[in-house]
């Protein structure tokens, strides 16, 4: 069995909000006030929805949703023409607060749309590489 790395999330990361009737909403995480798992009903963030749609209005803030219902944007894939998500990722506070994340997150531009931020691997160096690697490969 193969060990696969967890990419992890933080502050300023674009995701969508998984909601019931209106489907995947466009929004940025403001915050990460629990730390959770992606398949775990479990944690708490802040978001902020970047885009209308049916009863969500662009700029509004939406506190204490669960990380599963907050899926990073990267994580959304097509697979026989159905929208599916991969739940193997983390949602983590950062060692600085606020918008200062210099040396926190780490940007990967993929190819996509929007590029995937990872958060808090400032200090596991030896790990970055790997999850490089399986952002990277759309």
């Amino acid at each position: 069995m193969s060990s696969q790395v967890t990419p992890i999330y933080g502050a300023g990361a674009l995701a969508y909000l998984d909601t019931m009737f209106a489907g995947l909403v466009p929004v940025k995480v403001l915050a990460v006030d629990e730390p959770a798992d992606g398949h775990m009903v479990a944690g708490s963030l802040t978001v902020k929805v970047t885009a209308a749609r049916r009863g969500y209005r662009r700029g509004e803030i939406i506190a204490d949703q669960k990380a599963h219902q907050v899926v990073p944007r990267s994580h959304r894939y097509v697979r026989s023409g159905i929208y599916r998500i991969n739940t193997n990722y983390r949602w983590a506070t950062c060692a600085s607060p606020g918008d200062n994340h210099s040396g926190d997150l780490v940007v990967v531009h993929h190819g996509r749309e929007e590029p995937t931020v990872l958060c808090g691997y400032h200090a596991q160096p030896a790990l970055l590489p790997d999850v490089l690697k399986e952002v990277s490969c759309p």
